[in-house]
């Protein structure tokens, strides 16, 4: 059983296509992407309420000043790459320790020794790109946010590991793994007609081999 091949030194995990089978048999009726955030109803609605120049609510709020808001955010997220660089102070030693990172393929570089978390920091602003600028590529019509978007998260999923192995090692999981499974879901769901086969497993296997299975067994067992 689960516990046996853990004791054995044998994670259980579960693959991309079992997880899918497991999540598709608790759902009545098949969804069409994009469903977690909006559905494409939803999406017509929010494009027509951006082009609204007509004060709403009790607030009186204008939906107008979002849309350039959202052009100019998502402009700079494709033109700036995302750099990480901090002086990071190591709670088991007291020093401080030059930690600097630029986002690629290539996951962020280990500390051995120094017991700080930059990775949860990295982690929470890659998922907050990969989701603005899937939503800005939604909602704006606009192929370049989308492509950054999946370039993002094909780039994440490269990734030996989604969590920080220098930062509590003894622990399957942490917010690195919620942080990042929640954005690429989030991303691929908004983006799935996007994607094609390929990228679709590419992106699925990440999730689960990455963030699902860590997470799942962080909860289970520990």
């Amino acid at each position: 059983n689960f516990k046996k091949k853990l004791s054995e030194g044998k994670k259980e995990s579960i693959s991309s296509s079992k997880f899918q089978n497991s999540f598709s048999k608790g759902i009545s009726v098949p969804l069409d992407h994009p469903y977690l955030w909006f559905n494409n109803s939803d999406r017509e609605v929010i494009r027509a309420k951006l082009k609204e120049d007509v004060l709403s609510g009790t607030l009186n709020f204008s939906y107008l000043p979002l849309e350039s808001t959202m052009m100019w955010t998502a402009y700079d997220y494709v033109s700036i790459p995302y750099v990480y660089s901090k002086k990071i102070l190591c709670y088991n030693t007291g020093d401080t320790l030059e930690y600097t990172y630029v986002f690629s393929s290539v996951q962020p570089p280990t500390h051995p020794g120094c017991r700080y978390p930059p990775w949860t920091e990295i982690a929470a602003e890659i998922r907050d790109r990969i989701i603005f600028l899937a939503v800005a590529g939604q909602i704006l019509e606009n192929d370049t946010y989308i492509n950054k978007s999946k370039e993002m998260m094909l780039d994440l999923s490269m990734w030996g590991t989604w969590r920080d192995p220098d930062y509590a090692p003894e622990l399957y999981a942490s917010l690195d793994n919620m942080y990042l499974t929640y954005g690429v879901a989030i991303g691929y769901d908004i983006l799935y007609d996007y994607l094609n086969d390929s990228e679709r497993n590419i992106i699925q296997d990440a999730m689960v081999s990455k963030g699902l299975n860590p997470l799942y067994l962080f909860q289970t067992e520990q």
